[in-house]
């Protein structure tokens, strides 16, 4: 599995030297300035995010307030989701999983109502990693497949190679090695493009320590590591 990572694969996206908390409050500064309502609403969702990320629920929280205000009801519905998947994102953060498959189910619902099919998508990608955090590793993998059958004619590589990592993380859980190195395997390709086969490092490892090579676990578990902490991304 190591030779599998080459050295683009832990590339990750990110402004060197600048953290994501402190571009999301320069973004909301900029469109404060500006004026832009729409753009001080979808940059204030983002603040309340990296807020929460950094632990400081009490200004998530006063983000999201302020972004509430500004929503219009006459707004489209893809843009006033925004909100709402901000939340969703800081009740996983916080462990509230239970309550964010409710609201994505919620959703869910009116994007299907709308015939919405990119946002669609989305929200299932969401609701199966969200069934994997909740424990419902079956239920993540039912929605695992239908994300994977729904993105593959698409032509988006990201999102294919998304749901493909996302099911590979549940079959690993319930320990389907097999179901789990077909997904990695199919998914690799697909990420690297966009400079993302960093989210399958860690299923990687999972799978080389499975095969008995406890070195190249060790190695990929530091590049998984390393490309979490350069992409400030979230390892959930």
């Amino acid at each position: 599995w190591s030779s599998d990572v080459c050295s683009s694969d832990l590339i990750a996206i990110a402004i060197p030297g600048v953290s994501r908390l402190v571009m999301a409050q320069e973004h909301v500064a900029a469109w404060r300035e500006v004026g832009d309502r729409k753009g001080l609403f979808v940059s204030l969702c983002e603040l309340a995010v990296q807020c929460a990320l950094a632990g400081d629920l009490e200004a998530a929280k006063r983000a999201l307030e302020e972004a509430c205000a500004l929503e219009d009801p006459f707004w489209n519905p893809r843009l006033r989701s925004c909100r709402e998947q901000s939340e969703r994102e800081i009740s996983h953060f916080t462990g509230a999983v239970g309550a964010a498959r409710g609201k994505a189910r919620k959703w869910l619902s009116l994007a299907e109502a709308n015939g919405d099919t990119t946002q669609a998508l989305q929200l299932l990608g969401e609701l199966a990693e969200l069934a994997t955090a909740d424990g419902d590793f079956n239920e993540a993998i039912i929605l695992g497949r239908r994300v994977v059958d729904m993105a593959q004619p698409l032509n988006k590589p990201a999102q294919y190679g998304m749901a493909l990592a996302r099911l590979c993380t549940a079959y690993l859980l319930v320990g389907d090695e097999t179901r789990a190195r077909n997904a990695a395997n199919r998914a690799l390709p697909e990420l690297r493009p966009n400079l993302l086969a960093g989210f399958l490092f860690d299923h990687i490892a999972a799978l080389a320590a499975g095969d008995g090579d406890p070195e190249s676990a060790a190695r990929l578990m530091g590049h998984a590591d390393q490309w979490y902490e350069t992409g400030q991304t979230p390892r959930g």
